[in-house]
C-alpha cells in the first residue's frame, strides 16, 4: 500500500501555476485578435460607406433630384428613373453655371442648374449646390417657388458629426479658366459641354480632445459629366 501511495503521479502547485499563466495568454492573445478584427472591420465598412455617399452623391449630381426634392425621399442608386423629366441634374440641364471660383486654381464651388422648363412657372426655376460646413448642400426653386430649408446631399444630415467633405471642386473641362463660366445651348448641337466635379470626403475613425489626434478614413472621386444639348 505504501509502495502504490509514494509511486501515485499528482500534479504540483507550479504546475498548476504554469497551466494558469499558459491558459491566460491564450485568452489574452485571443482577446487582442477579437478586438483587431472588429475594429479592422469597422474601419472596413465605414471606408466602403463612404465611398458608397461619395458615389451616391455623384450620381445625384449626374442624373439629378426628383422634383420638389426632400432631405427624406431623396434617390438612391436603384430608385433612379431616367425616364422621368423631373429629375433636375447636370445631364439634363439646359444651363449651367459655375461660381465661386477661385481663379488660381480653376475651380468653382458653387453649381448652378437651369432644368428643362415644362411650364411658364419654371421659366426661373433653378437647382444650386454649394459646399457649407462640411456638407454639400441644395436649394431650389420649383414651379417659381423657392424652399425654405436647403437639403442636405452629402452627407445626410443625421451624419454631419461623423462624416465631412473637405473638396467641393466644379471645373469647367471645355474651357483652361472659368473667366465668365456659363453654358447656355449654342448653334453648334454637336458641342457637348462637360462638367469635371473632385469630391473629397472623410468619416471619423477615432475621437479625441485634439484635432490633431483624431484619426479620419478619406476618400477622394473624380468624374466628368456630360451635358445633353436641351432647347427651350
Amino acid at each position: 500500500m505504501m509502495k502504490m501511495i509514494k509511486n501515485e503521479k499528482g500534479s504540483t502547485l507550479i504546475e498548476l501555476i504554469v497551466v494558469i499563466i499558459i491558459s491566460t495568454v491564450l485568452i489574452m492573445v485571443s482577446a487582442i485578435g477579437i478586438v483587431t478584427f472588429f475594429r479592422s472591420y469597422s474601419r472596413i465598412k465605414k471606408n466602403i460607406d463612404l465611398q458608397q455617399g461619395v458615389m451616391e452623391c455623384m450620381h445625384l449630381l449626374r442624373h439629378g433630384l426628383l422634383m420638389p426634392a426632400k432631405n427624406e425621399n431623396l434617390i438612391t442608386l436603384l430608385e433612379y428613373n431616367p425616364t422621368s423629366t423631373e429629375y433636375w441634374g447636370i445631364s439634363t440641364a439646359r444651363k449651367i453655371q459655375i461660381s465661386n471660383v477661385n481663379t488660381t486654381y480653376g475651380y468653382g464651388t458653387t453649381l448652378r442648374i437651369t432644368p428643362p422648363i415644362s411650364t411658364a412657372q419654371q421659366r426661373n426655376d433653378y437647382l444650386e449646390y454649394y459646399l457649407r460646413e462640411g456638407a454639400i448642400r441644395a436649394q431650389y426653386s420649383y414651379n417659381g417657388t423657392q424652399v425654405s430649408v436647403p437639403l442636405y446631399i452629402f452627407p445626410k444630415e443625421a451624419d454631419v458629426d461623423n462624416i465631412e467633405v473637405t473638396r467641393f471642386e466644379i471645373y469647367d473641362a471645355n474651357k483652361p479658366n472659368l473667366a465668365g463660366a456659363y453654358y447656355a445651348p449654342t448653334s453648334d448641337k454637336r458641342e457637348v459641354p462637360i462638367v469635371r466635379v473632385v469630391i473629397e470626403a472623410r468619416m471619423l475613425l477615432r475621437d479625441a480632445p485634439l484635432p490633431r489626434d483624431r484619426e479620419y478614413e478619406t476618400v477622394v472621386y473624380e468624374t466628368y459629366i456630360a451635358k445633353k444639348y436641351v432647347t427651350d
